[in-house]
């Protein structure tokens, strides 16, 4: 579902994705989407074999890139994704 997914939003599928996430975390949003509060999971895995140039930004996705430890430390984060900061590890995904 995941390699579909990201064909179908950003153009790309990987040749390689995990079968078990390498993090996972949930993160309670509040006073969005018309709701009082409502909590989101994430699931990040380890994938191979993307070919950057069959890239595709749409309303999903507008861009893709990679990063290094420190540059994650300076990027804007939305709210789901600013606990990845505290753990995030490159030797996870090596």
């Amino acid at each position: 579902t995941l390699q579909r997914e990201m064909k179908e939003e950003m153009g790309v599928a990987p040749s390689f994705i995990a079968t078990a996430p390498t993090y996972v975390w949930s993160s309670r949003v509040e006073d969005r989407r018309g709701m009082d509060w409502f909590y989101t999971l994430t699931l990040a895995y380890r994938i191979e074999g993307l070919d950057l140039h069959e890239y595709v930004a749409s309303e999903e996705s507008t861009e893709l890139r990679f990063f290094s430890k420190e540059d994650l430390n300076e990027l804007s984060l939305n709210t789901q994704m600013e606990p990845l900061r505290s753990f995030f590890d490159p030797k996870d995904f090596v």
